[in-house]
């Protein structure tokens, strides 16, 4: 009877072990995936690749770097991107031919550079008294800092406006206009005040 009593003690106490075992072969432990590795894009500016005032500019310094193999690069002002600034993002890739048609280029580089090129908390100034803008030429002058095709010019020299990435820059219309309305407003609240008096003296 006690070697019975044993022998079932000694069986349930393997059972037990062997399904440990089991749940545990079935454990999968997270640590020994790396969730953080991401891939960084050099910076355009490593690579002498700049921002500049024209596209033609900016497929000079990209052609250059890469040589003999084909590129493209892009250049242009995001104004939903960051909610303070506007950014200018430069890009530049190279790619050498396939081997096959069906994949006619590789792409061999990659490079990005992002930069703040205007605050836009600024308010919107004067396009002739504050930055001698009075013609689409200078409107573009000084959108290329910002961006370098995206431009929009309207009006002409004293009632202009000026846009650089669909951001307005400046603006004689919109000030011309504010003032025009507020000496408006200013003459009706004088006439009203006057037109009070009269009637309260009666």
């Amino acid at each position: 009877m006690m070697s019975r009593l044993i022998n079932i003690v000694f069986l349930v106490f393997l059972s037990r072990q062997f399904s440990v075992d089991t749940n545990t072969h079935n454990v999968v432990d997270a640590a020994y995936f790396d969730f953080t590795q991401t891939h960084v894009i050099d910076s355009c500016k490593d690579y002498g690749i700049e921002s500049r005032e024209t596209l033609a500019l900016l497929d000079e310094d990209c052609t250059a770097f890469c040589g003999h193999d084909s590129m493209e690069s892009f250049d242009w002002a995001d104004i939903e991107e960051d909610p303070n600034y506007i950014i200018r993002n430069t890009v530049c890739r190279c790619f050498e031919y396939g081997q096959s048609p069906e994949a006619p280029k590789i792409q061999t580089f990659e490079c990005w550079s992002k930069a703040e090129v205007w605050d836009k908390s600024k308010p919107v100034m004067k396009c002739e008294e504050d930055f001698g803008i009075v013609s689409p030429t200078t409107c573009q002058d000084y959108c290329k800092r910002i961006d370098p095709q995206a431009v929009a010019f309207q009006g002409f020299k004293g009632q202009s406006k000026c846009e650089c990435g669909g951001f307005p820059v400046c603006s004689d219309i919109a000030l011309s206009a504010f003032s025009s309305g507020a000496s408006a407003t200013a003459v009706s609240t004088a006439l009203a005040l006057v037109m009070g008096c009269i009637l309260a003296l009666f």
